[in-house]
């Protein structure tokens, strides 16, 4: 399928795909994921996401703003400054991905695709925008996964429509390697995109880390991921 769409997902899964690859060879990588899985790690404790709750407490403007459906380069968002990455990433993301982490999210069957409870879900969408969430119920970290697509669903340009339709396409129709035409793609993204890309991959590539348990591999993360970062610009044909 030559299609802007399939080559959005090509790229996409091979993207995961390789990053776990890498991931299995290095036992760095592991030592971070039971790293980030510890509670004394978390982001909930950042200054930036406490002045966040403070704020919210005093009813501030820009919180009445919300954290969904912000532009990513706003000023009104707070941010984590994180080693991996060379841009801040948003602080709602950061903290809903500690939540999957020390509720073992991540290895719940269908995490990521199976819907969660709305009344639930908006409940903690609610406290997030407002500054007071706190965490999650153990029950409710599905939640956690839904808001996160949430959240990249609900950006007012997805996060990778700052690429054009043509190098979406390149993927499916490219001589070259795979190899070289990945790399060559994603550096194409401008900041603060690309290391929010870069932390999302990050994500799922231990989400499929733990594909035995959950049932997750690339292709079907790429599945229900894909569509919330890319929307097909007009004057094209559906994906």
């Amino acid at each position: 399928n030559n299609d802007i769409w399939g080559g959005g997902k090509r790229w996409f899964s091979i993207n995961l795909g390789s990053e776990k690859k890498r991931g299995r060879r290095d036992s760095e990588r592991r030592s971070k994921i039971r790293e980030a899985s510890s509670s004394r790690k978390s982001p909930l404790k950042h200054p930036l996401w406490k002045k966040l709750i403070a704020r919210g407490k005093k009813g501030s403007s820009i919180l009445n703003r919300g954290q969904f459906g912000v532009p990513v380069d706003s000023d009104t968002m707070p941010r984590v400054y994180l080693s991996r990455y060379a841009a801040p990433i948003p602080a709602v993301l950061v903290a809903l991905k500690q939540q999957l982490l020390i509720n073992n999210g991540l290895r719940l069957e269908g995490v990521f695709r199976v819907s969660a409870s709305k009344v639930k879900k908006d409940m903690y969408k609610d406290q997030l925008d407002h500054g007071n969430f706190e965490g999650c119920k153990i029950e409710d970290v599905m939640c956690m996964a839904s808001l996160i697509k949430e959240w990249f669903r609900c950006l007012p340009t997805p996060l990778l429509n700052v690429l054009d339709a043509n190098s979406i396409n390149e993927v499916s129709t490219s001589t070259k390697p795979e190899g070289a035409v990945i790399p060559e793609l994603l550096f194409r993204i401008p900041e603060p995109n690309h290391s929010i890309f870069l932390w999302l991959l990050d994500l799922l590539t231990m989400v499929c880390y733990y594909g035995k348990l959950n049932r997750m591999n690339p292709k079907n993360v790429a599945i229900v991921i894909a569509p919330n970062l890319y929307a097909v610009p007009e004057g094209l044909p559906p994906m």
